[in-house]
């Protein structure tokens, strides 16, 4: 029973931890996907609503300043 029960309860916690995953929503209690953005007004939607992402093309790896070196 000592060696049994380590290997269920190993077993019963890889099991239920790959079918788990979360969605966030913002903007919204019934997210639709992984991350859901919804605009305040969706039919007249500010310059505010959304998000953006930075794109980043040319990244100093080679010198870095004191912000990417983290000094």
């Amino acid at each position: 029973m000592k060696v049994i029960l380590p290997q269920l309860l190993l077993t019963f916690s890889l099991l239920f931890s790959i079918s788990l995953h979360a969605q966030v929503g913002i903007g919204t209690t019934n997210p639709k996907s992984a991350l859901d953005i919804t605009a305040s007004d969706s039919a007249d939607p500010s310059n505010t609503d959304g998000i953006l992402i930075p794109r980043i093309n040319r990244f100093p790896t080679t010198n870095p300043t004191a912000d990417q070196d983290g000094c």
